[in-house]
């Protein structure tokens, strides 16, 4: 039996009529534990063994036991033979093998026409009966190359070696070369192609073994992965993403149109990276624009703050109080061309009509999505927030009333902070690096400094105007590097013409500012033309940091662009088509969720660019029955994502050529 010898048990002799003494009793326990250790042992040494199967490669059948003289394996590590193997049925049977690594030899008899094979490289473990398939070949014909490409190495090797063939030298599409030593470590590798090619048939080398060389797929290293678009879910008129503590949801702040009724919150999973439920927003009267987020730092309390601005227009100007659709909004300081008209309401172009305009933090109940009963908490207008790691404050910068104010979520009073600053400021954005708050000034070039502790004498500025900017459109924080070189650090966007329309074709006019936040250092990053929008009551564009720090993610004109932070460079960017002005990392770093307001679009970025990247399905018509493609035709999505089937939309009509919607324009198949 293979395995290790057994030794004999240790028991002193003893002689007829000798004493049972203590020393030979306890000698005598010894010896039967010793031996119920041994047949514990070999029980669980279960003999290894290998099971052939010889196969007529070209009648394409079982060898006929007429045609076998002899099959027996060789160890490679001690090359010697093992005894005959017992035929058994169909097959022949090599027992009683210790583990390791083994020839397989098939010796054919001379009237069988047959060559005889040497199949290498069969492993065997303690216990394991390995099936092995010999291929023979009529003699002098030599052995053709099989298909091999989508195999792994692996499968490949064995493959070759069924049909008498050897692995010759592999290298991957890098030109690393895989040496016999290392093939184990690569035996995922896909095969891409083979010298010789396929069915060609492999003569014999010097030593007489038929060798194929492979052809394997490169490795794909980490710094050659690509950030990609992964998914998308469509959401009306997205301007801002939020991700929960845990990473299980995004809140996705949507405007709204008509077809929906008004504003709301959609909220997805990121686990299936679809929406789950939307949350209306009819908080008051008027029409509701959701700004911003802030989730409360307990999770067991599952709730966040929700940062809304409300209109309502007077009934003597609609008939009915409320929003009226086609009129314009224009706030102080926030109004394109930067314009500081008052809150007003007015149709577009026309003078404007006084109007009431409100500002409100709700409480979302996120364990279940809701608006928490009773959770409206009216404050002053606002377009950004925060919330302390205590959970105790809320910060609202108000550009509004040119105020930092301080909600106290016990008493829930609201606090004006430092008027005689921030009372020629327009706060329009926040963010927190350390134990300060940065207000982000949207009427001029500066960045305040607000230390937790709301003492004025600590209150500076940072000053941008180095930069010949005007306002800041963007802020994140961070922190980079390690030890004595670490630094906090924050990315602004800015803007740098004052008499400029915003629009798409003067994105030129943002750039990318990185400030450091201890001493106020200023650099402008290259080559970054970011996206920036003003809006009704805030300013919106696209800028999130990895957890890490190692990666800015920054919304520009036709996707988003992914800036090594320690370098200063963008190293990729992930094409998407719309406005992507609304960015979120989940908590683990690896997926980047955008708000794409022009696309309709809730879209996922891969970051580590190990997935498979987004595939739009197929559209194509339909026929009714008849087969004729006609007005009341159908189209059929194929590759739906989570669909079990092909999806109809009934509300599309098909003509040969063209997709149309009822009432609507015209296009290609794209525009499906």
């Amino acid at each position: 039996m293979a395995g290790e010898p057994v030794a004999p048990p240790t028991l002193p002799q003893a002689r007829a009529g000798d004493p049972i003494t203590s020393a030979s009793w306890n000698a005598l326990v010894r010896a039967v534990r010793e031996l119920q250790a041994i047949f514990q042992r070999l029980e669980t040494q279960q003999p290894s063994a290998i099971l052939v199967t010889v196969r007529d490669a070209l009648a394409q059948r079982l060898a006929p036991a007429s045609a076998v003289a002899l099959v027996y394996a060789v160890s490679e590590a001690s090359g010697l033979p093992t005894p005959p193997a017992e035929r058994r049925g169909d097959g022949y049977r090599l027992a009683n093998l210790a583990p390791g690594r083994y020839q397989v030899v098939v010796e054919t008899t001379p009237q069988s026409g047959l060559a005889g094979r040497t199949q290498s490289g069969v492993a065997l473990a303690q216990g394991q009966t390995a099936v092995v398939q010999v291929e023979l070949f009529p003699a002098g014909v030599a052995p053709a190359v099989p298909s091999l490409f989508g195999q792994t190495l692996q499968e490949a090797t064995a493959l070759l070696s069924a049909v008498g063939l050897a692995t010759g030298q592999v290298v991957d599409a890098h030109g690393l070369v895989i040496g016999p030593d290392d093939r184990g470590r690569f035996a995922n590798r896909r095969i891409v192609s083979t010298e010789p090619g396929v069915d060609t048939p492999v003569p014999p080398g010097a030593d007489g073994q038929r060798r194929v060389n492979l052809l394997v797929a490169g490795q794909v290293e980490a710094s050659e992965r690509r950030p990609r678009l992964v998914a998308q879910a469509p959401v009306v008129k997205p301007a801002s993403v939020f991700v929960s503590p845990d990473g299980a949801k995004i809140y996705a702040l949507s405007q709204g149109d008509a077809s929906t009724g008004g504003a709301f919150i959609a909220v997805l999973d990121t686990r299936t990276r679809q929406v789950l439920q939307t949350v209306p927003l009819s908080l008051s009267e008027g029409a509701t624009t959701p700004l911003a987020m802030a989730f409360h730092p307990n999770p067991v309390l599952r709730q966040a703050f929700l940062l809304a601005m409300t209109v309502l227009i007077p009934p003597f100007l609609t008939g009915t109080a409320g929003f009226r659709p086609g009129l314009t909004a224009s706030t102080g300081g926030i109004a394109a061309g930067g314009g500081v008209v008052g809150p007003a309401i007015g149709p577009a172009g026309s003078g404007a009509q006084r109007a009431s305009i409100e500002g409100l933090v709700a409480v979302i109940d996120t364990q279940r999505d809701r608006i928490a009963p009773g959770g409206v908490l009216n404050v002053t207008l606002g377009s950004d927030l925060l919330i302390d790691a205590a959970g105790q404050r809320l910060f609202v910068a108000s550009p509004f009333r040119h105020a930092f104010l301080v909600v106290d979520l016990q008493t829930r009073s609201t606090t004006s902070i430092a008027p005689d600053i921030f009372g020629s400021r327009s706060p329009v954005l926040l963010a927190v690096s350390g134990d300060e708050i940065l207000v982000a000034d949207g009427d001029a070039p500066t960045i305040l400094s607000v230390h937790q502790s709301l003492v004025v004498d600590r209150i500076r500025t940072i000053d941008l105007t180095s930069t010949q900017a005007n306002s800041v459109f963007g802020l994140v924080t961070t922190t980079l590097g390690s030890g004595a070189a670490r630094r906090r650090v924050a990315y602004a966007v800015v803007r740098r013409s004052t008499g400029m329309a915003v629009g798409p074709g003067l994105l030129e006019s943002y750039l990318l500012v990185e400030v450091n936040v201890a001493n106020s250092d200023i650099f402008v990053l290259p080559d970054v033309a970011p996206v920036a929008l003003p809006f009704t009551g805030t300013v919106l564009s696209g800028l999130a940091v990895t957890p890490d720090g190692s990666r800015l993610c920054v919304g520009v004109d036709g996707g988003v662009a992914i800036v090594d932070t320690a370098e200063r460079k963008v190293l990729f960017t992930v094409p998407l088509d719309g406005q992507p002005i609304g960015l979120t990392v989940t908590p683990d770093g690896r997926q980047l969720y955008v708000a794409n307001l022009d696309a309709n679009l809730v879209q996922v970025i891969d970051l580590t660019g190990t997935e498979d990247p987004f595939r739009p399905p197929i559209v194509r018509p339909r026929p009714p029955v008849g087969g004729v493609i006609g007005s009341l035709g159908q189209l059929e999505i194929l590759g739906a994502a989570g669909a079990a089937g092909p999806t109809f939309l009934p509300g599309l009509v098909a003509n040969p050529g063209r997709l149309e919607r009822p009432g609507g324009r015209e296009g290609g198949g794209d525009d499906a």
